[in-house]
C-alpha cells in the first residue's frame, strides 16, 4: 500500500522540522531525497526543487498535473519562524527505482500567485507609472503584498500595452522599461510571501542591517539566548567568485546608444559607471574605461505612448544590474536559524589565513541577491545566502611594486 500520512506534519528530524503536502497528500519525511527553496532578486517569485521517492501516490493514484499545488512548512526547528508559502507545480519528471520497487520524483514549482501565469490578456493601463502597474497585477489581481521600501518613485508615466502576454510576462516587460535616472529597477518576491519594489542605489544607500561572523559553534547553535545573536549571521564555511573580468570587457565599462526622436532629432547617450560603493577599489581598470565601450542603435522612439525616457530605462536596468552583481560573489553557509532579506546590506568579517583577524581585501559590506533553503534526507538545514559588491578592498600587505623600465 502506498505511503500516506495523515498528520499535520511530514516529521521533525535532530536536523529540521518540515511539513509538506502536495495535491493535499502528506509526504513521509523519509521520504524526501531533497528540497531546494531559491529567492533570488533576478526572479519575479521564489522557486522549489523537491526529489521524493514515490510509491505510487502521486504518479500512479493522484497523477501529478501542473499547476498542483505544494504546500511547504520549513524551519530549522519546533521553535524557529517557519517559511510558510504555497508553490505551483510548473513541470517534473519520474524515473523507476530498484526494480520498479518506487518512482524517484523531481518536481519544480513557483510561488502561487493569483492569476500569475495564466491566462494571457490583452489590455491598456492608460497614464500610470511602472509601480501603479506592477501593484494592480500583483497586488489588487494577485492577492499579494508590494513593499517600497525605499519609497522609490519612478519617472515613467505612460500607457503601458499588455498585448497576448501572461501577468508575469507582463511584469517582467515594465521592469525592463521602467525608469529612474542613473539607477535600475528591481522587483522580486520573498519566503514571506510578498514582493519588493526598489532600486540598486537606493539599497546601497541604506545602513548595513546584519553583520556575518565565521563560528563554528554558532553556526551550529540550536537556540541563542542573546537578541544580538539572533540578529547577526553565523557562517562556517564560504566560497568566492569573480566574473568581473569578462563581463567588464563585454558591457560593464559602458555602453553608447543612440535613438531617434521625431521632435529633436538624433540622440546619443553614453552610460558608464566605475564606482564601487561597497569597496575601496573598483574591479574595472581605468585605462579601459572608454576602450570596450558597447554601441548599439534603438532605432525610433515611439511619439506618443511611451515615456520620454523609455530607451533609458531599457538601456540602464541592463547596464547597472551587470555592472554591480557582476563582480565579487560571496556565499555563505550560515545557521539557518537567521533571517537575512534579499537586498539587506551585510557587514561579513572573513577571516584571514595569514595572520590573526580578518582578511581586509574580502571583509566588508555586499548586498543579499539570493537565499538558498536547502534540506536533504540526514543531512541539517542549510541556509546560504548569495553577497554580491563589484569591488574589492586595499591589502595592507600590498605594496607598489618598482618599475623596471629604463631610465
Amino acid at each position: 500500500m502506498p505511503t500516506l500520512n495523515d498528520g499535520n506534519y511530514t516529521g521533525t528530524s535532530v536536523n529540521y522540522s518540515c511539513s509538506l503536502r502536495i495535491k493535499g497528500k502528506q509526504l513521509v519525511s523519509s521520504n524526501i531525497i531533497q528540497l531546494v527553496v531559491r529567492e533570488w532578486i533576478f526572479d519575479l517569485v521564489p522557486r522549489i526543487e523537491i526529489i521524493v521517492n514515490d510509491d505510487g501516490v502521486l504518479t500512479e493514484i493522484y497523477p501529478l498535473k501542473d499547476g498542483d499545488l505544494i504546500e511547504l512548512q520549513l524551519a530549522k526547528n519546533d521553535e524557529d519562524e517557519p517559511i510558510d508559502l504555497e508553490f505551483l507545480i510548473m513541470g517534473w519528471y519520474s524515473g523507476s527505482m530498484i526494480g520498479n520497487r518506487f518512482n524517484q520524483l523531481q518536481i519544480v514549482g513557483v510561488m502561487k500567485v493569483d492569476g500569475f501565469y495564466s491566462p494571457s490578456r490583452t489590455r491598456a493601463f492608460r497614464g500610470v507609472n511602472s509601480f501603479d502597474v506592477i501593484l494592480q497585477i500583483v497586488n489588487s489581481e494577485g492577492g499579494r503584498t508590494v513593499n517600497k521600501p525605499n519609497n522609490v518613485s519612478p519617472n515613467d508615466v505612460m500607457t503601458w500595452l499588455q498585448t497576448g502576454l501572461s501577468n508575469m510576462d507582463m511584469c517582467k516587460h515594465v521592469m525592463k522599461r521602467a525608469f529612474i535616472p542613473d539607477d535600475a529597477l528591481f522587483l522580486y518576491g520573498s519566503t514571506n510571501g510578498e514582493f519588493s519594489f526598489t532600486s540598486l542605489k537606493s539599497e546601497l544607500g541604506s545602513r548595513s542591517s546584519r553583520n556575518a561572523w565565521f563560528d563554528l559553534e554558532k553556526y551550529s547553535a540550536e537556540s541563542f539566548d542573546e537578541p544580538a545573536d539572533q540578529q547577526d549571521l553565523w557562517f562556517s564555511s564560504f566560497n568566492i567568485f569573480n566574473y568581473s573580468s569578462i563581463e567588464n570587457i563585454r558591457r560593464n565599462y559602458g555602453i553608447a546608444f543612440s535613438y531617434y526622436d521625431i521632435n529633436e532629432g538624433k540622440k546619443q547617450v553614453l552610460i558608464s559607471d566605475s564606482s564601487s560603493p561597497l569597496a575601496e577599489e573598483s574591479t574595472q581598470s581605468e585605462s579601459n574605461n572608454e576602450a570596450y565601450v558597447n554601441g548599439f542603435s534603438f532605432g525610433c522612439l515611439p511619439p506618443d505612448n511611451v515615456h520620454e525616457k523609455y530607451f533609458h530605462g531599457i538601456a540602464q536596468n541592463d547596464y547597472y544590474r551587470h555592472q554591480f552583481f557582476s563582480g565579487y560573489l560571496l556565499e555563505l553557509d550560515i545557521n539557518a536559524l537567521a533571517k537575512p532579506k534579499l537586498f539587506e546590506k551585510i557587514n561579513v568579517q572573513i577571516p584571514s589565513v595569514v595572520e590573526e583577524g580578518e582578511n581586509g581585501p574580502l571583509s566588508g559590506e555586499y548586498l543579499v541577491g539570493g537565499i538558498i533553503h536547502e534540506i536533504s534526507r540526514g543531512e541539517l538545514y542549510h541556509k546560504r545566502v548569495e553577497l554580491f559588491r563589484n569591488g574589492i578592498n586595499k591589502s595592507e600587505h600590498e605594496t607598489e611594486i618598482p618599475s623596471t623600465a629604463a631610465q
